[in-house]
Order: C-alpha cells, then sequence, then structure tokens
C-alpha cells in the first residue's frame, strides 16, 4: 500500500498486510447504503514488525526462594510484556500451567517439587482495538505514516 491510499471494504475486523514497520494515522468513515460518507475518525495505530519483536525481553526470575513448603519467585520489572505462563510439575505429577500478571511482583508456588523442571513463556500483547465495532458495514479507511 502506498501513502494516503484509501482502500473500501466490508469488515469485521481489519488486517491490513504488506504494510511498513511504523505508526500512521488511519481515518475511518461509515459509509452509507447510498455511499455517502460519515465524519471520519481520525486513530492512530503502530504496525509491528521485525524490528519489534527484536526488541522483546523475556521477564526474568530475580531471585528464587525455597522454604520447607513453598517456593516464592521474585520477578523483575514486567516492562512491555501483559504476563508470564509459567509451567511446572507439582507434587502429584501433575504438570500446572499458571498465569502471572505483569504487575506482579512475587509468585508464591506451594505445590513446587524442589529442583524439579519448569519453563516459562513472556506473553506480549498488542493492545486491544476498542474502536473497531462489528456492527458497521463498510468503512472506507485512509492512512499516511506519521513522520
Amino acid at each position: 500500500m502506498t501513502e494516503g491510499k484509501s482502500i473500501r471494504m466490508d469488515i469485521s475486523l481489519i488486517f491490513l498486510e504488506d504494510m511498513p514497520e511504523g505508526t500512521f494515522i488511519f481515518n475511518f468513515y461509515h459509509v452509507g447504503v447510498d455511499n455517502s460518507l460519515s465524519m471520519g475518525s481520525e486513530i492512530e495505530g503502530t504496525v509491528y514488525g521485525d524490528i519489534y519483536k527484536s526488541n522483546l525481553n523475556p521477564r526474568k526470575i530475580r531471585l528464587v526462594e525455597t522454604l520447607a513448603d513453598k517456593v516464592n519467585l521474585y520477578w523483575e520489572e514486567g516492562g512491555n510484556s501483559s504476563n508470564v505462563l509459567f509451567t511446572y510439575t507439582n507434587r502429584t505429577g501433575e504438570k500446572k500451567t499458571i498465569n502471572i500478571p505483569a504487575s506482579e511482583t512475587v509468585t508464591m508456588i506451594d505445590d513446587y517439587v524442589l529442583g524439579g523442571e519448569y519453563s516459562y513463556k513472556t506473553i506480549f500483547c498488542r493492545r486491544k482495538m476498542p474502536w473497531i465495532n462489528s456492527s458497521w458495514i463498510r468503512l472506507l479507511i485512509s492512512f499516511q505514516p506519521i513522520m
């Protein structure tokens, strides 16, 4: 797609492919049955790609505190992550996954086997797009890069 290009489509969710990574201004218009346009809504949006992915860092465990009946995991800052999925095998041999929000700094696990294996994934979620409304029938979208 090129700068200032407009596209017309029926949508419930929009995916624009082959856009360069960066920040853009998107202008949305409702298209009436007689092809009349509503007043536009200007929304800033970001296209994420390889540069964004190369700057994502997994959340790190700063300290593991082992006590008689539990383990406490002390986390470094969550950065721009949304959560961590921590998987381990508990005392009954069951594989468990817990969801740890980025705001949590200490996670207490009371059924962890000391010396057992664990793994975790840091999750990065882009913000949701509340401005997309599935009741809109047709939209005219134009965009331009922000310099």
